[in-house]
């Protein structure tokens, strides 16, 4: 495998946030609106196949948005590590 960066790891995290949180609502909707059993083997992998084709096909959105984040992230902190260098020189 790849060594991933930083900004692959929290690519990935986010679009696995995705997926997990996506999978909870439809199991809770299962839940809600019919009468399958909801530990079930099929219903459970059914929602979490929901899940990871929202994620997959979120991920266009979120990668683009983490790496906004990410570099606004970076350049504060290239900000800052500027402004502490300069303190120091004093």
């Amino acid at each position: 495998m790849f060594p991933m960066t930083k900004l692959d790891i929290a690519k990935y995290a986010v679009s696995m946030i995705v997926a997990l949180k996506t999978t909870s609502v439809v199991e809770q909707q299962v839940e809600q609106h019919t009468s399958l059993d909801t530990d079930g083997i099929p219903v459970k992998v059914g929602c979490t196949v929901v899940g990871q084709y929202a994620a997959y096909r979120a991920k266009p959105y979120t990668d683009v948005a983490v790496e906004r984040t990410f570099n606004w992230f970076s350049e504060k902190f290239n900000q800052n590590t500027e402004s502490n260098e300069y303190k120091s020189d004093r």
